[in-house]
This record gives structure tokens, sequence and C-alpha cells, in this order.
């Protein structure tokens, strides 16, 4: 089911409840569902604006101040805008203003966390990417008549100029994959993460009689030529994933377009990454083999893609239970293993495991590649980052 149809179903009045039956990711067949409980209220703004934090890195015999905004959605007050106001609300605006307060904390470096940002508006898409790359195009627009224009400022300066990572995910998509594709394009910084969704096309909802109509009217393009369609950005250094990338993306879906490119667009290269990645990957790799975090996340991946693969079902009822409960043992075996080494109580039963409520002690995966992601831009500063002369304003 796509994930239109599957707003309708849950959509309904505001403070009615919604039933959803789900498959938890620790289950071995469909049968295993797990019930939660919503209840139906409106999505604020605020709810999806950006956020800020700052997080301490220590790298040899150095300490990296870095910023982070965590960025759900490329939103904007769409009616406030269209009667012109001057102060509407906009997630560039809002980074702007976070980024503000972290320059005057003297940060290292900064991250803009994409992860789970499918996207939204294409104007803050490249309204952000101008905080970063000042003027020039960000992104090219082809429409249904073939023709193809650029998106970006003639004039303008960088905000921020400092040492910068994007960090992303499956579910960066759309709006997302346009900042990042531009970064990338103009080496302004580093692309962290895993591949994102694929979403290269633009869509348009046209009133009808009777309804409405949505259509794709334009596919957008990086600088470089280059689609997002099906490929998605694929980033400088792979981080570890909690998800199959593979059964994910808009190459996924019914449908979907076919990648294609078209011819780059010339713009500046800023010429930030100066060296060759060989070396933060390497970085990287010696962390992520001492994680006990990583590597069971690894190997959970591994076991859980060997038992999606079999192509088989024993008819055979007695074999059917015997090889699901040798399942359910290799699981638990795993789990209990992990808790052992990171000191945590094991659970007497898969049951006990299924049943676990979700306990504060229990690492954070998403928390842990941040820092995994701060990591390697505190090593991408020191190793790196080639400073030049601001070009940015204060504001």
């Amino acid at each position: 089911m796509e994930n239109r149809d599957v707003v309708q179903l849950i959509r309904g009045p505001k403070d009615t409840e919604v039933k959803l039956e789900v498959i938890p990711s620790t289950s071995l067949d469909e049968s295993q569902t797990k019930i939660i409980t919503l209840t139906r209220n409106v999505v604020k703004l605020e709810d999806q604006a950006a956020e800020k934090r700052i997080i301490n890195i220590k790298n040899a015999d150095s300490e990296f101040k870095l910023g982070v905004v965590e960025l759900p959605a490329f939103y904007m007050d769409f009616n406030a805008y269209q009667r012109r106001e001057y102060d509407f609300r906009s997630s560039s605006k809002d980074v702007k203003n976070l980024i503000r307060t972290m320059k005057n904390n003297d940060i290292d470096g900064l991250i803009i966390d994409l992860r789970n940002n499918g996207g939204g508006s294409l104007l803050e898409a490249n309204a952000l990417a101008q905080l970063f790359l000042g003027a020039g195009p960000k992104v090219q627009v082809k429409t249904s008549s073939g023709s193809i224009h650029g998106l970006g400022e003639r004039r303008g300066f960088q905000f921020y100029d400092g040492p910068l990572a994007i960090l992303v995910n499956r579910f960066s998509a759309s709006a997302s994959e346009i900042l990042a594709g531009a970064i990338q394009d103009y080496e302004r910084g580093l692309v962290l993460g895993t591949d994102t969704f694929g979403k290269g096309t633009v869509q348009r909802v046209q009133s009808l009689s009777l309804g409405q109509i949505k259509f794709t009217e334009s596919k957008f393009y990086r600088v470089s030529g280059k689609s997002t369609q099906n490929k998605g950005i694929s980033p400088d250094i792979y981080l570890p994933s909690p998800i199959n990338t593979e059964e994910i993306g808009e190459n996924k879906l019914p449908g979907a377009l076919e990648y294609d490119s078209i011819a780059k667009t010339k713009v500046r290269d800023f010429n930030r990454i100066i060296a060759s990645t060989d070396l933060l990957t390497s970085e990287h790799a010696e962390r992520i083999n001492k994680s006990v975090l990583f590597k069971h996340l690894e190997k959970m991946k591994t076991w859980r893609k060997i038992q999606q693969d079999k192509k088989y079902l024993d008819l055979n009822i007695d074999n059917r239970r015997a090889s699901k409960e040798n399942a359910e043992a290799e699981l638990l075996a795993m789990e209990n293993d992990f808790r052992q080494k990171i000191g945590l109580n094991t659970f007497e039963s898969y049951q006990a495991f299924l049943d676990r409520e979700e306990a504060e002690e229990e690492p954070d995966i998403e928390e842990e590649i941040l820092l995994e992601a701060a990591n390697v831009l505190s090593d991408f500063i020191k190793y790196s980052y080639k400073p030049v002369i601001s070009m940015s304003k204060r504001g």
C-alpha cells in the first residue's frame, strides 16, 4: 500500500482514536503483529520546525564544538507568503536564526540532519542551499515541454562558510536530495549517511469539479546534470543504517519514472574536499569495527536479509514450527549476546524479548549514527578542511 493510501485511512476527526496493526521489525513473519493506538490531532508547523543543539567531540588531542540542526521538513507558511508578509515562517529563516545563535557560540563545524526528511517546498530547498553556497544555481528544472531552467539567486552571500556535513538516510527525499546534491556538486561539504530515496519529480494538484488530480509536471536535476530519480544521492561516506535500504525507495514504487540526465551547468567550485575521502573512510571504519552496537546492527541486518530472501515455505506444519523456533532462538541469542556486552540484563525467552518496553538504558541507534557523523566531520576539519577568506554576512 502506498503512503497516500495509508494517510487516507489514518485521517479522521480530531481527538478520535485510530488503531494501527503493524509488523514490528523483530517479527519473524506477518502473523506477529502489534496494535498501536493513536489520537488524531492537527499537525502544527511547530511540530516539524527546525531545532538546534551543540555536541562536543574529542578527536585525538583536540576537541571540536559542532552545531547540529535537525530539519524534519522544508516548510513555509504559504498563505503568509502569498500575502507578501515580510515575517512569514519558513524553514530557511528558522535555520538561519539557529545557525546565527550557534555561530555566536563559536562552533567549529555544522551538521544539517536531514534524516527522515521527505522534502517539502522547492523554494525552501533553494533558500537553504543559498545559506551555504551564496549566489548561483542550486538545481535545474525540466518541464514537460522539455525546457530547462536553473533555480537559484544571481546575487547573494554565504551566511555560513565553515565546515559542513549533510546527514541523510533512505527516507531523505525530494527537497532533501536537492540540498544534499547541491552541497556535494559544489564540493562545499560532506554528505554522510546512506543512499537517499530517489525522488526527482515535481507534482502539482489540479482542482476538478468532482475532486482533485495530482500529476507530475516536471523533473529536477542536480547542477551536475544528474537526476536524483530512482538513484538518489550517494553519500561521500556511508554510515551504518538500522534499515535495509534495498527494500525502500522510489525505484520500488510502481510506475516510477526512469533515471536520466541532462547537461551540467557551470557553477563555482568551493574545493573544500581537498583530500581524498579515503583517510576519512579509514578512520570511520576503525571506529565502526570497535563499536559493539554497530557490529550488532550489521549482524542483525545480515541475519534478517537471509530470512527475508528465503523463497520457499515448508508445507509440513511440524517442520515449519521447528524452523520458526530455530529462528527465534538465533535471534534471541544474538540479542542477548549484545546485551551482555553492553551490560544489560538478558531476556529469558523470545516472548520476553517481543514484550519488552522501550528501555532508556538501551542505546539510541539514531543518536549513535549522529555522533559518528560528528566524528567524521571532526576528522574532516582536522585532515581535509581548507579555510578560506570569509564571504559571509553576519545578520
